[in-house]
């Protein structure tokens, strides 16, 4: 009976821990506090589906006149990530052919631009071209992309890698209003909105996108991540996930060579592994809390570790 009193804990709140972003010294591993939630749903596994696409008859009645678009730094974040800017011109996918802040035509080289949530063939095969006569590239692996394009957050093996990777999350307008003005426009105003994802993590995507753009691939550097056997969503998965975060996927407890610095997945399934990782010394975590960690781009090592729990 306490066993189960203790399980049904699982589901505890991390809500009074500390937030830590990239800014933040580090002192000490043990001591670095974010905060983090826990959910339930997650469709990494699954195909993209088109929630909102963007109809190729909505480019054809669009104006001449030139839309202007200024970047204004709202906050500490952005201010940081636009300094970081002008210091590293040559960062990964911020350096653009001809691209600047005053409006030159951006017909560059390193626009690759993945399609999310786009069903229709025509319609993709309408965007594909007007991608192509911007200067820019399609591609379908997160990865590797630049920009994604979608009406709405997914937790897809694809929109995970390409968040990590420091890919702008932008709407179709801004895609729209770079039709319009015959280039590709700064990025910064277009940034996915998702009332969704500002309620289930309690932040704005803008602060994740602008995290992961500062320090690509760079949420797990440094980690060795151990994947449990029964963890969801599959192991093959999440490995692809943990790499584009910048992390060293392990098999085993066995293969631990710094414990303070493995970070141990597990589910129910796995608690006798799990309960062994804590001993160690090995931080130990449900793939719900990992799922969030990447969706908002905040390693939350304050949060109650899996075992703890139970």
């Amino acid at each position: 009976m306490e066993s189960q009193t203790l399980l049904n804990k699982c589901a505890c709140s991390a809500s009074g821990s500390k937030k830590r972003t990239w800014e933040t010294s580090h002192t000490s591993v043990k001591s670095k506090k974010i905060k983090g939630g826990h959910q339930t749903d997650c469709d990494l596994h699954s195909k993209d589906i088109s929630l909102e696409s963007v109809s190729g008859n909505s480019f054809s009645a669009i104006s001449k006149s030139k839309c202007q678009v200024g970047i204004t730094p709202k906050d500490h974040l952005t201010s940081h990530f636009l300094e970081k800017n002008a210091v590293e011109a040559t960062a990964v996918n911020l350096t653009y052919e001809g691209h600047s802040s005053q409006g030159i035509s951006s017909r560059g080289t390193n626009f690759r631009i993945m399609l999310m949530n786009i069903a229709d063939d025509s319609k993709k095969a309408n965007l594909t071209k007007i991608i192509g006569d911007l200067g820019g590239d399609v591609t379908a692996d997160g990865s590797l992309s630049t920009h994604v394009v979608t009406g709405k957050v997914r937790k897809t093996l694809n929109f995970c890698s390409a968040l990590c990777s420091g890919a702008w999350i932008l709407s179709p307008n801004w895609l729209k209003e770079s039709f319009r003005n015959g280039k590709f426009l700064d990025e910064m105003p277009f940034i996915l909105r998702d009332e969704d994802y500002e309620l289930k993590y309690r932040s704005e995507l803008k602060g994740a996108v602008l995290r992961a753009k500062a320090y690509p691939q760079a949420l797990l550097k440094g980690y060795d991540v151990c994947l449990a056997a029964h963890v969801h969503p599959p192991v093959g998965t999440l490995s692809a996930i943990v790499k584009s975060a910048g992390g060293n996927v392990i098999r085993g407890l066995n293969q631990v060579k710094d414990e303070s610095k493995t970070i141990f997945v597990a589910c129910e399934e796995d608690m006798d592994e799990a309960l062994s990782a804590v001993k160690k010394g090995i931080w130990a975590f449900s793939s719900d809390w990992f799922m969030n960690c990447i969706m908002k781009q905040e390693l939350d090592l304050g949060a109650p570790q899996f075992a703890e729990c139970l």
